[in-house]
């Protein structure tokens, strides 16, 4: 178990030096039932050096399960999926790598044929998608009056320059730069930055310093912010904090990367979601009692009937907007 989140960071930085995305025996890895992390290998795989080094680094116990497919192959597999103009066509629209599973999800229309494509590769599940209506959490212009907006906080932080301000969702297509934004009649501060693409849905609001800073970033219910957990795992818990739902809508971490043909690099997870949730925190919940932030929830979807909430990363969002968390603002 990941009791902490420094526990977390290191069990990451052990991952990254023994490269297991990039390798041939590392098929994956999640969190079971019990709050235990499963690593899934393939034939051939020693286990001992890595074993030995996360018992030196942290107070954790992992233990190991034999799949056949190494991530290496899953994400190369999805990556041809997501590329290729003509799956569109076949009914293919997504693809995300199921590690507990060791395999491939595919997301599909009422379109999709196989025509031979996929027929006997174990490697992929088949799950009809359905786009759920969810309003934004950006309200449109019209709806009030000089342009003002209203805004669900999703994150402080701060960009290269030392603007301080607030992270939130960028899917209004009245959104512009400069535009005023508003809390509760009184002027906040100003849209710095937004995105709205493939590859990005997210806002940068700057704050004005008028002493409402802490308010907005702290709206109750939500924990103090220990720090970024920049990275994921599959069946890790998740909170979801929103205004609209009064307090935490739990849930996993289904697909740390899941890829639509207009959606890259998107978190499934399964909490529960509300019109106007949109740019709500996602945060990681630890047995300590720490917090740490994983992203901004954004939207709903179904597979197969059931619905699963999706966001972004605040690695990703950071990292197109030059900015860093500001846990300061929230003490």
């Amino acid at each position: 178990m990941l009791y902490q989140i420094e526990d977390y960071e290191v069990f990451f930085r052990v991952f990254k030096k023994y490269n297991f995305c990039g390798s041939d025996w590392y098929g994956g890895v999640y969190i079971d039932e019990r709050g235990d992390i499963c690593v899934k290998y393939v034939e051939g795989f020693c286990e001992k050096p890595f074993r030995d080094e996360i018992a030196r680094c942290l107070n954790t116990q992992i233990y190991f399960e034999k799949g056949r497919y190494s991530y290496r192959k899953l994400s190369g597999l999805c990556a041809e999926i997501i590329g290729d103009p003509d799956n569109v066509s076949h009914g293919i629209i997504g693809a995300g790598i199921d590690e507990k599973n060791n395999r491939i999800t595919l997301a599909v229309t009422n379109d999709f044929r196989d025509e031979g494509t996929l027929s006997g590769r174990d490697e992929f599940f088949i799950e009809r998608f359905e786009w759920l209506k969810t309003d934004v959490s950006l309200q449109p212009a019209d709806k009030l009056t000089n342009g003002k907006c209203s805004f669900m906080a999703g994150y402080p932080a701060k960009n290269d320059k030392g603007v301080r301000g607030v992270v939130t969702a960028g899917h209004l297509s009245a959104i512009e730069k400069e535009m005023s934004v508003f809390c509760n009649g009184e002027e906040i501060g100003c849209v710095r930055d937004f995105e709205y693409s493939d590859v990005m849905d997210a806002a940068f609001i700057e704050l004005n310093g008028s002493g409402k800073c802490s308010d907005i970033v702290s709206i109750t219910p939500n924990p103090r912010i220990n720090g970024l957990a920049p990275e994921f795992i599959c069946g890790a818990a998740v909170e979801m904090y929103s205004p609209n739902n009064g307090g935490a809508q739990s849930g996993q971490i289904v697909y740390p990367l899941f890829n639509f043909m207009n959606l890259k690099n998107i978190t499934v997870c399964t909490y529960s979601a509300a019109a106007g949730d949109s740019g709500a925190p996602i945060l990681i919940p630890f047995p300590s009692g720490e917090h740490g932030l994983s992203g901004i929830h954004l939207g709903t979807f179904s597979l197969s009937g059931k619905v699963y909430s999706y966001g972004r990363t605040a690695k990703d969002i950071d990292k197109r907007f030059s900015l860093e968390l500001d846990i300061k603002l929230r003490n």
